[in-house]
């Protein structure tokens, strides 16, 4: 995506590197119609459903729809010149004197067959520019209140396709009234917060909406998360808003019998479960989950019940934990390693991404799929989770999963969000600025 700009008419679509970028209108979820000019010399164009004419785009700048819309609406043979400030009630400032400028025709009739005729004739859009305002009239676009950004290779041109997904779909993502949040990777790492997480919280809670973590972490409490919200995100939080795996295991498996539990004990002690690690020839079966206090000792016991069927049940599928200093190994990865031992596989798994584990929290306190969204950081757990119950989810590069783990046909899901974190989400689907965060690294 060298040279390129990136425009948002509808539908999205991002052409290979060694072609301008070219968003274009879509008819019936079908492209209309797209053609490219100028290829490798850095222009490029768009026929858009709706008038007979051609945008010619460069400087590899991204707009979201509503621009493309307003120059459409021009009469006659137009040589547009955009520029302008982004609005600072919105949207931050960019560059020294947060001027943009940028080279856009929108060109028809006899012009457009004069362009079509001379456009190889020019290195780049500067250069039709010049050529161009001495022969038809020029105008001046300003872009303010429009959402644009700069795309300088591919990495920029997936954000920005990712970014024009959510500023379409605003309106309905405003609608929501239940957000869930999964915890480590999300909002904290470790005991450290994510950038703008307790701010968006914050905003949540004061805007009147229900903020939720839903987490896998096995080896904390409900009090355990509620303390480490509000010591690192300065954020209190309700008891019903904190719903983990292991209460998940409890409701359905709390009175099936004893089990040799893979938990930190006081785990096991604040929800009442009942084990068996003093006798274990009276264990019905073993549960996995995250266990900082794990020793070989269990393990091994662990195995030996396996080996003789005992039930095999594992709390949540994680595989590794993000902590502040790295990865860790999570419940996944023990249940592998009992796995590669025993020859046998989970019976059942609970946690995310199973869609029966978010369903049970939502109809238990009489919440529908329609009106929450989901924010997560892993597509193993979180995404599957919202595709599974057709839940909206967002994912956030901020924790297991980065930019280098997704492509353009992943942002064509349903469902299906993307935000380099709960900055950039506020931002484009509320306008709000959060407060004490660097916006430099959004690249808007």
């Amino acid at each position: 995506m060298l040279g390129g700009v990136v425009f948002g008419c509808g539908g999205f679509r991002v052409l290979g590197e060694d072609l301008c970028g070219v968003i274009v209108r879509t008819l019936g979820g079908r492209v209309d119609r797209m053609t490219v000019l100028g290829e490798s010399e850095g222009l490029c164009n768009v026929v858009c459903e709706g008038f007979d004419g051609v945008f010619l785009v460069g400087k590899g700048v991204v707009f979201e729809e509503g621009l493309l819309d307003a120059l459409s609406s021009s009469e006659g043979d137009v040589l547009a010149a955009v520029d302008g400030s982004v609005d600072a009630g919105s949207l931050p400032r960019v560059g020294g004197d947060g001027l943009v400028f940028v080279g856009v025709m929108y060109v028809g009739g006899e012009a457009l067959e004069w362009l079509c005729r001379h456009c190889r004739d020019f290195g780049d859009v500067d250069s039709v520019l010049e050529a161009l305002s001495g022969v038809f009239r020029v105008r001046l676009v300003g872009v303010e209140g429009f959402a644009w950004w700069r795309v300088r290779d591919e990495r920029g041109a997936l954000a920005a396709s990712w970014r024009l997904k959510l500023a379409r779909e605003r309106e309905r993502l405003r609608d929501k009234r239940v957000f869930l949040f999964d915890l480590d990777g999300t909002l904290v790492l470790g005991r450290k917060p994510i950038g703008g997480a307790g701010e968006f919280l914050d905003f949540l809670k004061r805007s009147e909406l229900k903020p939720v973590v839903v987490t896998n972490n096995s080896s904390l409490t409900r009090d355990d998360v509620l303390v480490r919200i509000r010591d690192t995100l300065g954020v209190m939080l309700e008891e019903d808003e904190v719903y983990s795996s292991v209460e998940f295991f409890a409701s359905r498996f709390g009175s099936s019998g004893k089990f040799y539990y893979l938990l930190p004990r006081r785990v096991v002690e604040y929800y009442g479960l009942e084990h068996c690690w003093d006798d274990p020839e009276e264990c019905d079966g073993v549960a996995v989950g995250f266990d900082r206090e794990l020793t070989y000792g269990r393990l091994a016991d662990a195995s030996l019940l396996l080996q003789r069927g005992k039930r095999f049940l594992l709390i949540h599928p994680d595989l590794r934990y993000p902590s502040e200093e790295g990865f860790l190994p999570d419940a996944g990865s023990i249940a592998r390693l009992l796995e590669a031992v025993t020859g046998r596989s989970p019976e059942w798994v609970g946690g995310k991404p199973s869609g029966e584990f978010i369903g049970h929290y939502l109809s238990s306190r009489g919440y529908s799929e329609s009106e929450s969204v989901y924010f997560g950081d892993r597509l193993y757990t979180d995404v599957k989770m919202g595709l599974e119950s057709g839940i909206d989810v967002v994912l956030v590069l901020t924790g297991e999963t980065g930019i280098s783990d997704i492509d353009e046909g992943f942002l064509l899901k349903d469902h299906v969000f993307v935000a380099r974190d709960l900055v950039e989400y506020a931002l484009l689907v509320y306008g709000v600025r959060l407060g004490r965060v660097d916006y430099r690294g959004l690249g808007l």
